[in-house]
């Protein structure tokens, strides 16, 4: 049997307790320190049912820990790296049980033995990624050692039909959407402008501008269609999803309020997408063999009144919404490319993104009806569109006093749904000046930092977004 101290990322994920022990001790946290020592030990031993016991323990201590603070701002490094240790022991018990069902169960059928084994692998996956979303930042690099160990041994696990291969597939046209009523003023489309173009007539001067020709050659464009695509990619890593129904809606007082509960889930991509994209669960059967089908046995992306009709349905929505993915699934990344306008920079500002030249690449996937509301963000911001179309409203800074923002932490969001304002409660909204456009596939929007803007997708959608630049603080809008 292969032993996993071979490998270098189960060798330094397992590694941890010394150091982590010592920090816990000087801040009090004697269970911990003496569960994550329990761990090791035993680890070292090979008793790994002790391992197993002592690790769901470290694991409910340590997520009552996250959830102990009143934001997640204010979780300790130390509580995270305590849960990021839990989650990859569980993680490799279930390695090891792994390595020894492939060793001795010889007498199992190859059908059985291949699903308890990819059950097996697929817990491990899991368990990886919960460390990646909860765990600090400097796990990133031993977690993806550890789930591309566990990818590469459940590839072979997968039934033949399952394997992506491009020439069973065709690309899924999704519908053109219907005119959008209110959508009036649109923007311009440049194609492709220059560096210098684009900092001195829209960087400097903060004037937004469709632009096209600048995503032909990226990946995503042909492969982020075709469902199958991605979840033979990605499809047993967890993400987090915001599920809910209703809309938003605009709040009393200080903070938002929304029509409908809406929370937040952690779900396997595949999960996500057989729910709430494809309709494999929820909603109507996929079309085969047809020209958007994605070829015979695909899954593709439901239209736009299929997903409608799904969310009637079952009263339920889904985004999978401003979320690193790409961080996360670094062989999604592949598929797209930062574009060079996200090296310029204007002088002015606060800090940076927390290094110079970073850029921050965020994913939006979800059906065709998805919101995010009006609000503002503090960086330059490209909004590309890589599958669907979407529609957008945008409000100038001077408009703020219109758009009745919320007070505190909340102040860069509007109370008002420019989808249906109650002008009886927000009477200046009818004065605020608006520029609208349908973001179509293939083409990026440029927001400059502190522009108010409504975004709602018109089918089944993918968006990337990147922000870069100083972070801008604006002014409270003067009184109405």
């Amino acid at each position: 049997m292969e032993c996993l101290a071979d490998f270098p990322a189960w060798k330094i994920a397992l590694e941890e307790p010394p150091e982590l022990c010592q920090d816990l001790r000087q801040e009090g946290s004697l269970l911990c320190a003496s569960l994550c020592a329990g761990c090791a030990n035993s680890i070292q031993a090979g008793d790994w049912t002790t391992v197993k016991a002592l690790g769901r323990e470290l694991e409910e201590v340590a997520w009552e820990g996250l959830h102990s603070s009143p934001a997640w701002r204010d979780v300790t490094v130390t509580t995270r790296r305590v849960y990021a240790y839990s989650q990859f022991i569980l993680a490799a018990v279930q390695a090891v049980k792994f390595q020894q069902e492939e060793d001795t169960d010889t007498n199992t059928s190859t059908q059985k033995r291949s699903s308890v084994v990819s059950t097996r692998l697929k817990e491990c996956i899991r368990r990886i990624d919960m460390a990646l979303l909860m765990g600090p930042p400097s796990i990133k690099g031993v977690a993806n050692g550890l789930i591309e160990w566990a990818e590469q041994r459940l590839r072979p696990c997968k039934p033949e039909a399952a394997q992506f291969s491009t020439s069973r597939r065709r690309e899924l046209r999704v519908k053109r959407p219907r005119p959008v009523e209110g959508l009036v003023g649109g923007l311009p489309r440049l194609a492709c402008p220059s560096l210098h173009a684009f900092l001195e007539k829209h960087m400097v001067p903060q004037v937004p501008v469709i632009l096209t020709q600048c995503m032909e050659h990226w990946p995503a464009l042909r492969r982020w269609k075709d469902m199958d695509y991605l979840k033979e990619v990605a499809g047993e890593r967890v993400v987090p999803v915001e599920v809910g129904s209703g809309t938003y809606m605009a709040g009393e007082g200080e903070g938002l309020e929304e029509d409908g509960a809406w929370g937040q889930e952690l779900m396997p991509l595949g999960d996500f997408i057989d729910r709430y994209m494809t309709g494999a669960e929820s909603g109507p059967e996929s079309r085969e063999g047809d020209a958007s089908s994605g070829g015979p046995g695909g899954q593709t992306w439901a239209d736009g009144g299929e997903v409608e009709a799904a969310g009637r349905k079952t009263g339920r929505r889904a985004y999978l919404a401003q979320h690193e993915l790409f961080e996360q699934i670094p062989a999604l990344q592949k598929d797209v490319w930062v574009p060079d306008y996200c090296a310029l920079e204007v002088e002015g500002g606060e800090e940076a993104l927390e290094e110079d030249g970073l850029v921050v690449t965020n994913a939006w996937f979800g059906p065709g009806g998805t919101v995010s509301p009006t609000h503002t963000d503090p960086y330059h911001n490209l909004l590309a569109q890589v599958v669907g179309s979407k529609a957008v409203r945008l409000f100038a800074p001077s408009e703020s006093a219109f758009l009745y923002p919320c007070q505190g932490l909340l102040r860069n969001n509007s109370r008002v749904d420019p989808l249906r304002p109650d002008l009886a409660r927000f009477p200046l909204f009818a004065r605020a000046r608006s520029q609208t456009c349908v973001l179509e596939e293939g083409e990026m929007l440029y927001i400059p930092p502190l522009w108010w803007h409504h975004i709602q997708a018109l089918s089944p959608s993918f968006s990337v977004s990147f922000w870069w630049g100083r972070r801008r603080e604006g002014a409270d809008p003067a009184p109405g």
